[in-house]
């Protein structure tokens, strides 16, 4: 029957997507292979050089089910169920022209395949767990399980073959405050995790049999903590964690050099990631709520870093646990409400990372080199975002507001080995902005959004082809300017 101790709430989500798959531009070619686009820093990034249609369907839509049931007002019974549905058609069966399928020096044409494939997941979720919140204790306890179902089919553009993924993962934790007073609260946190991993596939126009292989990675994670509120406008707060990040299975086609003469390539696991992650912090107020000031400093180690690597001997990878890591940094956010109608804000991180265990990787000539030391792949060391929010005086009914953001992003790193400029990110300066206005009621809304308004093209990812002359670079471009119209009303 019921309650008014029950709470309920349902979402739905549906989404399609039917624009073109991202497609990387040539920055540089192979030897032998002529195209007067891919001319590295002069290069016109938004032409991607694909010739004939390539299309892409997606469709991902799901439900999330919250119930809480009050016992008591401190001791809530919480359920949390999850369902999702992602699928992914992709077409490009028609002739297209790429970067590495130009006009060819001896005026012959180099024409590739574009590739038909389809992927389809599925997962399903439940969460059941217990909060319980007065003024000595705060605790929260609880089991999860997750299913998921996953399966790709390849059909032209590279070796036909199905391949099927299955995940069951179970998980119990629990995690407590304890208020000891004098404003000071302790923490401690616990995590068990077992995912169980099933995978398959089947090269058919290689093998005339699947190749399967199953895992089970397990994690404890185990969380302490303190925390002071020295004034009511100042918190200081310090933590470590030991973090999990499962292991998983490498697809590798029967085809592929293993290093070991007459064996087929077969499945290839690679074991979990952990890390030690420890933070301190302060967070201040003051006394008129007009100044704040967040600071953190942190430090992850990492054990098990998940990498790629290559079979003994050969140019084949698969990821495995090669390295180990260090990152440590920190970040500052400050935000100053000047007037009643003017606030600024702003975020700093900074961020130093290497690889700290030795392990082999490919240099762009094709050479392989110990690169523990280097700087790790994709991390940004600085990110410093500035902005401003004000509203406009009106002599209408509603509100008006003005936003606008500066964000500069440094130069970082697309590969491991740390090499070729092409594909590297240079430090880039993006401008956003947006004018909004609501009601008086707040449920009216309408706001002109812009993102990029310069309309900056830079590398925001890029592909290096090993070759002993000259290695093939891809890049990945950021997005575009996009300017948004959006109008909303709440019920």
């Amino acid at each position: 029957m019921p309650t008014e101790n029950l709470d309920v709430t349902l979402s739905l989500f549906a989404m399609q997507d039917y624009s073109e798959p991202g497609v990387g531009v040539p920055l540089q070619v192979s030897l032998n292979v002529v195209d007067p686009y891919a001319t590295g820093a002069g290069r016109d990034l938004t032409r991607s050089e694909i010739f004939g249609p390539m299309g892409q369907t997606l469709l991902n839509n799901g439900a999330a089910l919250n119930a809480t049931y009050s016992v008591t007002p401190a001791l809530k019974i919480n359920s949390i169920t999850g369902y999702g549905d992602l699928r992914i058609n992709g077409t490009g069966s028609i002739l297209w022209l790429s970067a590495a399928a130009q006009r060819t020096g001896n005026g012959a044409l180099n024409i590739g395949a574009g590739g038909d494939g389809r992927t389809k997941d599925t997962f399903y979720s439940q969460e059941f767990n217990a909060t319980y919140t007065t003024d000595l204790i705060k605790a929260v306890g609880g089991l999860f399980y997750f299913n998921e179902k996953g399966e790709a089919h390849t059909y032209l553009g590279g070796t036909p073959n199905d391949q099927y993924r299955y995940t069951k993962a179970y998980a119990a934790y629990a995690q407590g405050t304890l208020n000891v007073g004098h404003n000071v609260g302790l923490t401690a946190g616990i995590r068990f995790t077992k995912e169980d991993a099933d995978f398959r596939q089947f090269y058919y126009t290689l093998v005339n049999f699947p190749q399967s292989l199953s895992d089970t990675f397990n994690g404890t994670t185990p969380k302490l903590g303190v925390d002071w509120q020295v004034t009511p406008d100042v918190l200081t707060y310090a933590s470590w964690t030991k973090g999990f990040k499962s292991g998983g299975i490498n697809p590798v086609p029967p085809n592929a050099n293993t290093g070991v003469p007459g064996v087929l390539g077969a499945p290839v696991p690679y074991g979990p990631e952990k890390v030690d992650s420890y933070e301190i912090g302060t967070k201040f107020e003051t006394p008129g709520r007009r100044f704040r000031l967040n600071l953190a400093l942190f430090d992850a180690e990492y054990h098990g870093l998940q990498l790629p690597v290559f079979f003994p001997g050969t140019s084949t990878s698969y990821t495995s646990n090669a390295s180990g890591a260090s990152i440590y940094g920190a970040e500052i956010e400050p935000t100053w409400q000047i007037l009643e109608s003017l606030q600024m804000y702003g975020n700093l991180a900074y961020n130093h990372g290497r690889y700290t265990e030795p392990f082999i990787c490919s240099g762009a000539d094709t050479h392989f080199r110990d690169c523990s030391g280097n700087k790790i792949k994709g991390l940004v060391p600085g990110k410093e975002v500035v902005g401003f929010s004000y509203s406009l005086p009106l002599h209408l009914p509603g509100q008006l507001r003005l936003l606008a953001q500066w964000n500069h992003t440094g130069h970082y790193y697309n590969n491991v080995a740390n090499a070729g400029p092409l594909v590297q990110t240079d430090a880039v300066d993006l401008f956003d902005g947006s004018i909004a206005w609501n009601d008086d009621s707040n449920r009216w809304r309408v706001s002109l959004e812009g993102t990029n308004l310069a309309n900056k093209h830079y590398v925001l990812a890029g592909l290096q082809l090993a070759s002993p002359l000259v290695p093939a670079v891809t890049g990945y471009i950021n997005e575009p300017r996009v300017i948004l119209l959006r109008a909303g009303v709440n019920f």
